[in-house]
């Protein structure tokens, strides 16, 4: 039997929740595709939520150090920063076809309030740090309404792009985006 750490137990969830959703993957289905014995996701997890609410908060990290940290790198403009930060969610969200914690939060919303609060608080996150780079242009206010603004659009041409298998309101968003500063 394979011997699998919590990290690589998490990324495998966190494919199967990308590609199935949370209610419809399994424990063993975790287990399965780790290699593992369903027993064995036991000595590393309490169950099924507990990885769900690790996996959102690994998600969360590794875009705040990969994405968002950019908002606050002096070396660029803030037009520059804007521009990489979308530049990378359109590379990664293009090719993943989609944005796992706005389907999770879709799907378990109302049923696990951690889990919830984890994914409003993420979001809530990410729109601050764009706030962060338009309030130099546009004053505090409007830099805040801009910044949940412009979360609002990725996520639902997002949604769009993967009911309609078109790719062109993604693309679209993300160059009107952009040109903000």
């Amino acid at each position: 039997m394979k011997k699998t750490n919590t990290s690589e137990i998490i990324n495998i969830a966190t494919e199967l929740f990308r590609e199935k959703g949370y209610n419809a993957s399994s424990i063993s289905d975790i287990a399965e595709k780790a290699g593992l014995q369903k027993s064995s996701i036991y000595s590393h997890f309490n169950g099924k939520e507990d990885i769900l609410l690790q996996a959102v908060n690994t998600l969360s990290e590794q875009f705040r150090q990969n994405v968002l940290s950019i908002a606050y790198d002096k070396n660029f403009t803030p037009h520059q920063r804007l521009k990489k930060i979308i530049d990378i969610i359109e590379e990664i969200y293009f090719v993943k076809k989609g944005c796992v914690l706005g389907n999770l939060s879709l799907e378990i919303s109302n049923t696990i309030p951690k889990v919830r609060e984890a994914i409003h608080e993420f979001f809530v996150e990410w729109a601050k740090d764009l706030a962060f780079i338009l309030k130099e242009e546009y004053g505090n206010a409007k830099a805040k309404a801009m910044g949940e603004d412009i979360v609002i659009r990725i996520e639902g041409a997002i949604m769009w792009m993967r009911i309609s298998n078109d790719t062109s309101v993604f693309k679209r968003t993300c160059r009107e985006i952009r040109s903000l500063c």
